[in-house]
């Protein structure tokens, strides 16, 4: 029976998103704990077809959850799935559903079950990592305020290990599942996948798991905003209004001079001061087009600096 399932378990994987959701009723966190337990129970009665089954009726309800999934009920889930496959000699196999596991939850506790000599915990404790395959060219199509996860687990970009089984679940800023599918590394689903970039990378409130890296995107990259820039365009635009304003008042100069001395000061003065006005404006200016080339949100193809 236990060799009957496990040879089911690459169709299970390959199914689409669309049949995945055929025939799914309630499930909740709760049922799967439930289920996890009486799997372990089976297992420590020597009823190895009873955990196999268990674990395979769990695993097909998994797909129904109306909330994301435990990653850390996820991850002793795996490891028994990985246990299974051991027990019926297939090394491959118990590897896959192994690093599901520990990419779950690396800190899962092993408990008193299996000692640190045991063939199966040093199999798994001794298991490389699986590669990371991404989806060039695609983005993940993460729901407004929500996320979409692997086996409880964020993500902002379609990359994951390859040859491992994950539980990929799209959910909403509320926590309600959306869309959720098995997974054979990042063989995503097209339901998972845009062509457009997110507004952003941002953990939904109600995940408490582990938070990854943003991808590094130039268009989305966010910079400070160049307070020390504005500063000074604001300040440079005042030293020119300023200036300007002198200008004026040396200008009446002009008319109350009574030799040509002190008109040919007078006009050299508001002259002076009417460049200089000038100069400091077009820096002003100058700083202000920087701002703008050099801002998250630059629209100008140029650069203007003094």
């Amino acid at each position: 029976m236990r060799a009957t399932l496990l040879a089911a378990t690459g169709l299970l994987w390959s199914t689409s998103a669309l049949a995945q959701q055929e025939a799914c009723d309630g499930y909740t966190n709760a049922d799967f704990s439930v289920a996890v337990d009486a799997a372990k129970t089976a297992m420590a009665s020597a009823d190895l077809d009873g955990m196999s089954s268990t674990l395979y009726e769990a695993k097909e309800k998994l797909r129904c959850l109306d909330e994301l999934v435990d990653r850390t009920v996820y991850a002793d889930f795996a490891r028994y799935m990985a246990l299974t496959a051991f027990f019926d000699q297939d090394e491959n196999v118990a590897l896959q559903w192994g690093l599901a596991s520990r990419y779950a939850d690396a800190s899962l506790d092993w408990g008193d079950t299996f000692a640190e000599d045991h063939p199966f915990r040093e199999l798994l404790d001794t298991a490389d990592d699986s590669p990371l395959s991404v989806r060039e060219g695609e983005a993940l199509s993460i729901p407004k305020k929500g996320g979409v996860f692997a086996s409880g687990v964020l993500l902002f970009e379609p990359k994951l290990h390859a040859e491992v089984p994950y539980l990929m679940q799209q959910v909403d800023k509320d926590g309600s599942v959306l869309a959720a599918v098995w997974q054979d590394g990042a063989a995503f689903d097209s339901s998972l996948l845009t062509s457009e970039l997110p507004a952003g990378y941002k953990a939904p409130k109600f995940y408490k798991g582990p938070v990854p890296e943003p991808p590094i995107d130039l268009m989305l990259e966010k910079e400070p905003f160049p307070v020390a820039k504005v500063a000074a365009t604001g300040a440079l635009a005042a030293v020119a209004g300023a200036l300007y304003g002198v200008a004026a008042l040396t200008a009446g100069g002009v008319e109350k001079a009574t030799n040509e001395d002190e008109l040919a000061a007078a006009r050299s003065t508001t002259n002076l001061l009417v460049v200089s006005s000038g100069i400091t404006g077009a820096a002003a200016l100058g700083v202000g087009v920087t701002v703008l080339v050099d801002g998250p949100s630059a629209g100008v193809g140029f650069r203007f600096r003094w």
